[in-house]
Order: structure tokens, then C-alpha cells, then sequence
């Protein structure tokens, strides 16, 4: 459930990080940047063994390309936070990974259960998020006949990041 890494002469333990989702439903039989509003479901995010984040109706779809531009920015080695704010919700952030001074990283969201005081590895952070990214597509595919193989993130245009990603 933790993984253990000494970080500046301390002993540092980041707790297990999941996202998962259920209840995901397309709106209305659309395509194009449409979609991003229309694929929604149940979001779970748990830190070790405790649900730190637990909401309905979240844009999946939506969530996944930002995520996916946030990794990439860090792959490039540009390391930024990341802060989802929805078209849906004027609440925000939905979510946010903040960097701490020792190179871990918290959560933070305004929808939390509660507050992240954790130090969690920024390789289990992109480890969790292509996990969710590559489940929500296999989803999508499967169940929903939708492909997101084809989204160019930087426009939301369809057009491959998955194919280019597949070892995620």
C-alpha cells in the first residue's frame, strides 16, 4: 500500500494512489469536442486505503485530456502542477497535484474527504493517472463504442494520442 524512498536524509513514504470509475454514460450521441461534455461517470480517488475524493457526474473524458496534457508537460520535463477546473462546476479546483519542496507531490481538491498531508512519488502519480486514462479508454471502447485514439489534447480535435501512448 506505500512505497518507501529516502528524500534529503528523511525517510519518505508515499501511500498508494487510485483513480477509478463506474457509472460512465454518454450524454447525447455526439462527437467532436461535444464529447468532452457528454462522457461522465462516477469518480474515486483513494490515498492508501481512504476515499480522498468521491463525486458523481464528473467528465471522465474531459478530466483524461487534461491529464494527458499535464503528462506530457512533465514527460518534457517541464515540472508543473496540475489543476482540473470543469466546465460543469464553478467550484474548483476538481483537482489538483501540487509539488512540494521535496519533490512529492499532494492533492488537493475542493471536494475532498480530506486533507492530503501525504508525500506522494511523482512516478506513482503518472503511474495512477495513465492506469486511469488507459482504463477509461479500453471503457469507452468496449462498452461505449467511443475511441479517443483519435483526440488531439493540445486542440481536443480527434485526432491519436492513444496510439501514440500504448504502453501507458
Amino acid at each position: 500500500m506505500y512505497a518507501k524512498r529516502k528524500l534529503d536524509n528523511m525517510e519518505c513514504i508515499s501511500p498508494k494512489l487510485n483513480f477509478s470509475f463506474t457509472n460512465v454514460i454518454v450524454l447525447f450521441e455526439t462527437g467532436g469536442c461535444k464529447m468532452l461534455a457528454d462522457v461522465e461517470g462516477d469518480l474515486k480517488i483513494t490515498l492508501g486505503e481512504k476515499f480522498f475524493f468521491d463525486e458523481e457526474y464528473i467528465l471522465l473524458l474531459e478530466l483524461a485530456i487534461t491529464l494527458i496534457k499535464w503528462i506530457n508537460k512533465i514527460e518534457s520535463g517541464e515540472i508543473v502542477d496540475f489543476y482540473y477546473e470543469s466546465m460543469d462546476y464553478e467550484d474548483e479546483p476538481i483537482l489538483a497535484f501540487k509539488v512540494n519542496t521535496d519533490s512529492t507531490w499532494h492533492l488537493f481538491s475542493v471536494w475532498q474527504n480530506f486533507n492530503d498531508s501525504s508525500h506522494i512519488f511523482l512516478e506513482e502519480l503518472i503511474q495512477s493517472t495513465k492506469a486511469f486514462i488507459t482504463h477509461l479508454a479500453a471503457h469507452l471502447t468496449t462498452n461505449l463504442n467511443i475511441d479517443i485514439s483519435n483526440i488531439n489534447v493540445e486542440s481536443h480535435r480527434f485526432v491519436g494520442w492513444v496510439e501514440t501512448h500504448k504502453n501507458l
